[in-house]
């Protein structure tokens, strides 16, 4: 999660000074260490993410990701820091054609508030009633097809 990117959105949301100051303070200047056997690396900076099983963390990530593309077509479902949209149509075109455009818009909000995506674990799975088409269209997602 991107600092400046989170503060931008608390203060759009109209969150108290005070508590902006409180949860900047409780984000930034973060260290890390690696300890490999007897061996400790040098301090590290955290420049994003937050503190994994604070109490925070559940209501930080659901400000950041409130603005996250809607669809009338797509509906969206997130577990922690996961992502799935779903579409469903009469037609495979249609549902390829209304994903495509979800994963553009997509790809444009993780682009602007610096969202990595991992496209290596990212999939795309097509459930259809009948038999199975082998020649299916894929959908792509930062210039990666994705199976």
């Amino acid at each position: 999660m991107w600092y400046n990117g989170l503060i931008y959105k608390l203060i759009a949301n109209k969150l108290p000074h005070y508590l902006i100051d409180i949860i900047t303070l409780f984000l930034r200047n973060r260290t890390f260490k690696v300890k490999l056997k007897s061996s400790l690396s040098e301090a590290g900076h955290i420049k994003a993410g937050t503190p994994q099983g604070t109490i925070l963390r559940p209501l930080l990530y659901t400000v950041y990701t409130a603005d996250f593309p809607v669809n009338n077509h797509i509906t969206n479902c997130f577990f922690a820091d996961d992502t799935a949209i779903l579409a469903q149509g009469r037609t495979t075109k249609f549902v390829i054609r209304t994903l495509q455009r979800g994963l553009i818009e997509i790809e444009k909000w993780c682009t602007l508030w610096r969202v990595a995506i991992n496209t290596d674990k990212t999939r795309s799975v097509m459930f259809r009633k009948g038999h199975p088409r082998n020649n299916r269209q894929s959908v792509t997602f930062f210039e990666e097809e994705l199976s």
